[in-house]
């Protein structure tokens, strides 16, 4: 059975360079940064407009907060993101028939075509990305994103109860 030893560092003098949590942010506003040039260029649509549109496209009508919470995107910005795509005929918001407060999200048929393109556009981006790396590099990344991952989740709920807790 093979065990996994933390890898233990001093961290006391670490450049901000050099600070897992910093690379991993700025590999992602990198991606994000790239994406959105070509998704804006190409769709006229920016990066919280796309999650949106790629989350209805993958998990069908969803309530707002559904589709806030699954795309790491705060209501507001959600919220946004999903006027500005109904003023474009690509999603059309309704009260939700049992909670009138909720607001169910549906991509429409024109939706469903702009997401079908940026679709070709995320397929290709992931294809260059994926041939950088071996199969078992791949497997390697994934492992340690799935870990990164579910432990950046424990620091957040963490966060939130301590912040409960000084209340």
């Amino acid at each position: 059975m093979h065990t996994r030893k933390p890898v233990k560092a001093d961290t006391s003098d670490v450049p901000m360079d050099a600070l897992l949590a910093f690379r991993i942010a700025v590999l992602a506003q990198l991606l994000n940064r790239g994406i959105e040039v070509a998704l804006m260029h190409q769709l006229g649509l920016s990066v919280r407009q796309w999650r949106v549109l790629l989350y209805l496209a993958t998990y069908g009508d969803a309530p707002l907060q559904v589709i806030a919470d699954h795309t790491h995107l705060n209501k507001s910005q959600a919220s946004r993101a999903v006027s500005e795509l109904a003023a474009r005929k690509l999603v059309r918001p309704a009260s939700n028939p049992n909670d009138l407060r909720q607001v169910i999200v549906m991509l429409t048929p024109e939706g469903a075509a702009v997401q079908a393109d940026g679709q070709m556009l995320s397929q290709a981006r992931q294809q260059k990305l994926m041939s950088r790396l071996s199969s078992d590099e791949f497997q390697c990344l994934d492992k340690i994103l799935n870990v990164l991952t579910d432990e950046a989740r424990h620091f957040h709920a963490q966060a939130h109860e301590d912040e409960r807790a000084s209340k």
